[in-house]
């Protein structure tokens, strides 16, 4: 069968995944000879930022990024570190920054349980809708606060959906984590710029009343001030 989503005989034709309330379970192993995850604008937290987890190693969009945050949490700056890669492993949660298409060719599918989690550096990835454990973190957009930032999860747990992430659970009341990223691809030069600024941001997506130490986002380009 040409059918998307359809398995005959182990082999699927085209794998079709995105945004669903609805858990994906693979009860077993199966070939997709074209297989792809639709992120769309809407699953941009702020515009910025999503979680995502496949279950088959997927090449980016064009002009995409994605990072793994797997260089630990400073809980004294409220920060998480991430680090560049230049695709994305099956089974392993990662941050993106683009919508598109996350795509793979012969990809090969495991077999997944219901409540299957997979974790990659601080995230756990889910294919499951569960709800975010106490004391991890959930990427979200506070309009009335911070912004766009991983936010500490309380009494309320809100739920984590299939597909997406969260961050494992720490030994911190740090209300938020910022994402940082290490020397990644795109910054433009290491320096102190004293140019006139008209807008500046983290890499959060927060705006800030003047740069920083570190990674900024002046004028639409990634600045690193020492």
């Amino acid at each position: 069968s040409n059918t998307k989503n359809v398995i005959v005989g182990g082999t699927c034709s085209t794998l079709e995944l995105q945004k669903s309330n609805t858990n994906f379970i693979v009860p077993t192993a199966f070939t997709a000879t074209n297989a792809k995850y639709i992120v769309a604008n809407g699953d941009l937290a702020g515009g910025n930022f999503a979680t995502l987890v496949v279950p088959f190693a997927a090449a980016l969009p064009s002009g995409g990024a994605a990072y793994t945050l797997d260089q630990g949490v400073n809980l004294i700056d409220g920060n998480i570190r991430g680090t560049s890669v230049s695709s994305i492993a099956a089974n392993s949660p990662v941050l993106v920054t683009k919508a598109g298409d996350y795509t793979a060719t012969s990809a090969a599918i495991p077999a997944i349980a219901s409540g299957a989690t997979f974790t990659n550096g601080e995230l756990v990835g889910t294919y499951s809708a569960v709800a975010a454990p106490a004391s991890s973190y959930v990427l979200q957009n506070h309009t009335s606060g911070e912004g766009v930032a991983f936010y500490l999860v309380g009494s309320t747990q809100p739920t984590v959906n299939p597909f997406r992430a969260y961050i494992k659970a720490q030994a911190s009341n740090v209300k938020a984590l910022n994402v940082v990223f290490s020397d990644a691809d795109g910054i433009e030069g290491v320096k102190k710029d004293e140019t006139t600024r008209t807008s500046v941001y983290n890499l959060a997506g927060q705006r800030l009343a003047a740069p920083q130490k570190g990674v900024n986002i002046i004028n639409g380009k990634k600045v690193i001030i020492k």
